[in-house]
């Protein structure tokens, strides 16, 4: 027993001397202490944050731009506002109004604008108060404002749907008029003279339309006023010959 007890006793004092003599091992921390999870921070921020810094000033120089321009519009179109003249309001009672009472002045007292002028030049004055008071007369509501963009809108449309009666215009008119009459005149013949064979009658009415019709030129000479005829060398002797007897 005495003898186990010294055995105890040495290891004990072994053991304590190798404790004396081998320094505690120190715990080190999971994964590499030198270099975070998120990479090398110091050489990180200073790459990242030139870019962020940049990047900020340049979006805020970008909202301080937006802003001034939203601005500028802004005032721009308070401006234009200001020059624009208020919007009127025109009835469909008063455009008919309008419409109704210049017809009768054309009828009834042969009173026309002259489209080469405007509503209220010196030469259409006359017509358009005349206007005037024959529509203000019908309807006591219908306020000058409202009479002249009404007035003015109307004469616009009548004018872009009338023609310029131009010396070609009426030149082409006459000269298309002088066709529809030489057609009217040969299918009238036609249908009045039963003497006709009925072969050429069948014949006839396949070739009596405004195409088959000649023109005919108005010519002037130092005597009088005459017109030329200017055949369709395209048709046909026989169709020649059924025309003429008709005339």
């Amino acid at each position: 027993t005495e003898k186990q007890q010294f055995d105890g006793d040495e290891t004990e004092s072994l053991s304590e001397a190798e404790s004396e003599a081998t320094p505690p091992r120190s715990k080190k921390p999971y994964g590499n202490q030198s270099t975070p999870v998120s990479g090398k921070k110091k050489d990180l921020d200073m790459t990242i944050s030139p870019i962020i810094n940049d990047h900020s000033v340049l979006i805020r120089k970008l909202l301080r731009k937006q802003k001034a321009l939203e601005e500028r519009i802004d005032k721009l179109e308070a401006s234009q506002n200001k020059r624009r003249p208020p919007t009127i309001d025109i009835r469909s009672t008063t455009s008919n109004y309008i419409k109704v009472c210049y017809s009768r002045l054309c009828e009834r007292q042969n009173h026309k604008w002259n489209f080469d002028y405007g509503v209220y030049s010196q030469v259409n004055n006359e017509i358009t108060e005349k206007l005037k008071e024959n529509v203000i007369g019908l309807d006591k509501t219908i306020s000058k404002d409202e009479f002249k963009a009404g007035v003015e809108t109307y004469f616009k449309s009548v004018k872009y749907y009338t023609p310029k009666k131009t010396a070609s215009y009426l030149q082409k008119k006459a000269y298309n008029q002088r066709k529809i009459t030489k057609l009217k005149k040969r299918k009238s013949t036609l249908a009045k003279v039963k003497t006709i064979d009925p072969d050429d009658v069948s014949k006839l009415n396949d070739v009596l339309n405004i195409e088959f019709m000649s023109s005919e030129e108005e010519k002037s000479d130092c005597e009088e006023d005459h017109f030329e005829i200017r055949p369709l060398r395209w048709r046909s002797v026989e169709c020649d010959e059924k025309f003429d007897m008709l005339d």
